[in-house]
Order: C-alpha cells, then structure tokens, then sequence
C-alpha cells in the first residue's frame, strides 16, 4: 500500500485497501472523500461534520488524536491533557545522578562525593523498572522524598550535588571558641590547627566537586 501521507505535499492516501485515492490533507477534503467513497466509515464515526485524517495510526477519526509516542501499539488520548498524566502515570522518568569522572579512583566514593560510583553508565529509570543495587533506598523523588544524609555512600538521582553543595555552603563550620584558661591555650592551638586542616581539605574537595559539576551544566546534558 502507498505512504499515507506525503509530508512534502500533504496529501493522504485513503487507507481502505480497494481505494488508495489520494486527497489533500485538510478537513475539508477528508470529509468530502468519506462523505462521497465511504458512507459505511461515515455511518461508523457517527455522521460527524468534518472528518479528521491521522497520519500515525492511518485511519479516519471524529477527533484529533494525541498519541503517545512512549507506547508502542497506537495509544492515543482525546486531549492534550489525558495524554499528559498518562505520561506522567505510565512513563515518568526518574534520571540517576551525573557519574564521577573519577570513577572507582574517586577519593570521595565513600560518601563524601555526590556523584554516582556504582550504577554507571545508567541514564534513568521509570515506574515500572526496579532499581538497580547500589542506589539508596532512603532516595525517592516519585514520592517526594530524598536522602540527607552528608555522608552517604550509595548512589541517588539527580540534584544530588546540587544538595550537597547547598547543605555544605549553608552549614560553615563557626569560628573556634576563645581558650578560657591559659592552661588550655595549646590544646585549643592543636584543636584549631586541626579544624583548619580538615576545612580546607572539605573546601577544596567541595570546589573538585563544584568544577566536576559546572563542566556537566557547561556540557549542556541537563534534562
């Protein structure tokens, strides 16, 4: 059978196999055709006043079809709006956390680096995919809820970094208290010189993680 439509010259071919006429592609022309060739279809759509011709699934129709191009049998909707919440029902899509560049040589994999060690490679999954081992179970955006923990070691979905850079940037470590007594003043040195250490260490992994993820948006990979 010919192509049902040519998309240069928007004709449609009548698709009943002992017809095969080709038409312009308006309203006006299809319904003239069904009116005149095919009053069996026009009987069967309900004697409507204009006739409608869809490309995707190659039939005549009353309404305009709003199909869903995740199925995969020629589902489609009345309107815009049903065929919204069955993609948001049917096929949301839940995307993983960007990968660390770093991979398994990553310092931070152990909790301290927001990226995702374990499920490399994958994109994202939807409502009915199982999630894969190794992705925190405390991490679900389908029902609202994410993990806090700073620390965790497990692999989560997207906006992981994003909280972590937040978090740490709002919770800056306060200046160390003054030493009461002169008698404390070299543990508190000691205490201070350590705290500073571990501060620059975490800010300057925190800036490692920052570049990692602005060379992502600057990739232009956001969805």
């Amino acid at each position: 059978m010919a192509n049902p439509m040519n998309m240069e010259t928007r004709f449609f071919c009548c698709p009943v196999y002992t017809c095969g006429q080709q038409h312009p592609l308006t309203f006006e022309s299809v319904t003239e055709h069904v009116r005149k060739v095919h009053p069996g279809i026009m009987k069967n759509l309900g004697y409507p006043k204009t006739v409608g011709f869809c490309t995707k699934c190659t039939s005549y129709t009353r309404f305009k079809h709003f199909h869903c191009h995740e199925c995969h049998d020629g589902f489609h909707f009345r309107t815009e709006a049903e065929l919204t919440a069955h993609l948001k029902e049917a096929h949301a899509k839940w995307y993983f956390e960007y990968d660390c560049k770093y991979g398994s040589e990553c310092h931070g994999k152990s909790g301290a680096c927001g990226f995702n060690h374990l499920t490399s490679g994958l994109g994202y999954i939807t409502n009915d995919d199982p999630i894969p081992g190794g992705v925190c179970r405390y991490d679900r955006p389908w029902d609202g809820k994410r993990c806090h923990n700073l620390h965790c070691r497990f692999d989560h979905f997207r906006g992981r970094v994003k909280f972590l850079i937040d978090t740490r940037a709002a919770a800056a470590a306060p200046e160390a208290p003054e030493a009461e007594y002169e008698d404390d003043f070299e543990e508190d040195d000691r205490r201070a010189a350590e705290e500073d250490d571990r501060r620059e260490a975490d800010e300057e992994y925190e800036r490692e993680c920052y570049e990692q993820y602005c060379d992502v948006l600057r990739g232009g990979d956001i969805i």
